[in-house]
């Protein structure tokens, strides 16, 4: 990163420490690389669980669709909108509400978020990443999708002052 370059959050949602926001590390891929990047961290990475339910207040009912994926494949197509599947269909999403790209955010061993915010997904000095964990509301439906180890990411481009990245 260049000298007096000033990076926004990836995703500004934090948590408060002592009267501190610290922004939690989640990097934010571009929505029409978003087949791409699933696919590729599907191909490449061990799918551990998948997990949907509403997102905060949006009045949808259903039940939270909570898969453990050991020994199975997951798998998602994009026709007529998304879906998911396993061994057996999980979810189908219209995409009428479909604004931003999945995000990916690493856990520590416990499954914790990562603290401090690290502007660069390679830095040296991050904590060991035990889970990473793809993130996105799509039809008011909070999707996520988690993975053993780390997700490889670089950088694909930068918009107004935001970094994007895509899987490796």
């Amino acid at each position: 990163m260049s000298a007096g370059r000033k990076v926004k959050p990836a995703f500004s949602k934090g948590k408060r420490i002592k009267n501190k926001i610290v922004i939690m590390t989640q990097y934010l891929m571009r929505l029409e690389k978003d087949s791409e990047n699933l696919n590729s961290a599907i191909e490449k990475y061990e799918n551990l669980f998948f997990f949907a339910r509403p997102a905060f207040t949006s009045g949808i009912e259903m039940s939270p669709i909570v898969e453990n994926l050991d020994g199975k494949k997951l798998k998602f197509i994009f026709q007529n909108g998304l879906k998911f599947s396993s061994d057996k269909d999980l979810i189908f999403l219209p995409l009428k509400d479909y604004k931003f790209g999945f995000k990916v955010e690493y856990q520590s061993e416990n499954g914790s978020r990562m603290y401090p915010y690290y502007d660069n997904p390679n830095n040296s000095t991050m904590p060991s990443v035990y889970f990473s964990c793809l993130r996105n509301i799509i039809d008011n439906i909070l999707i996520e999708i988690s993975f053993k180890g780390k997700i490889i990411l670089e950088r694909d481009i930068s918009r107004r002052g935001v970094d994007y990245w895509k899987i490796k």
